[in-house]
């Protein structure tokens, strides 16, 4: 989406997306439409049906093109995604959205593999940090309830959107 709409976007206006998109993410996992969408005993729909199989393809796409124009969309467009939308309770749309992400950046990785050199020891550097954070988070997740968790990645992402925005505008 990015390298398609590349003379139209710059750097300031992608910010300026990217912080309004992390705002409306906190916005939904705050203040959520349906007081159930996280009840851990609510079934979410399988996707089973055709009907069921368009909303979650174009969930994805969705996803996949603020990823590509922006440049990020991991956790914080996925979890809402499958939180809000695809009624999967918080826990287990961390972790999907987990494998998603990792899919996701090996594909990223594949579509410029040979078109740049990349700092490998930085890489793989943050990369092993990233690993041990995920633990470290994952082992604190555990420690919360499922509504501490939604409210506290919510805070988060509040803060983030909030800065990212701030920059692009000044």
């Amino acid at each position: 989406a990015r390298l398609a709409l590349l003379p139209w976007v710059t750097a300031q206006l992608q910010m300026g997306l990217f912080g309004v998109a992390i705002l409306a993410a906190a916005s939904f996992m705050l203040w959520p439409q349906s007081p159930k969408a996280d009840d851990p005993v609510l079934s979410y729909p399988r996707p089973f049906c055709l009907s069921c199989w368009t909303w979650l393809i174009s969930e994805g796409i969705g996803v996949g093109v603020l990823t590509g124009l922006v440049g990020v969309g991991g956790g914080f467009a996925i979890v809402p995604a499958l939180v809000l939308l695809g009624k999967v309770p918080t826990r287990k749309a961390i972790g999907t959205s987990l494998v998603i992400i990792g899919l996701n950046a090996i594909a990223g990785l594949m579509g410029y593999w040979g078109r740049l050199s990349l700092p490998w020891g930085l890489t793989l550097t943050f990369a092993a940090s990233a690993c041990l954070g995920t633990l470290l988070g994952g082992a604190v997740s555990q420690r919360l309830s499922t509504q501490g968790l939604q409210r506290s990645f919510a805070l988060l992402l509040l803060a983030i959107g909030g800065f990212v925005l701030a920059r692009s505008v000044l």
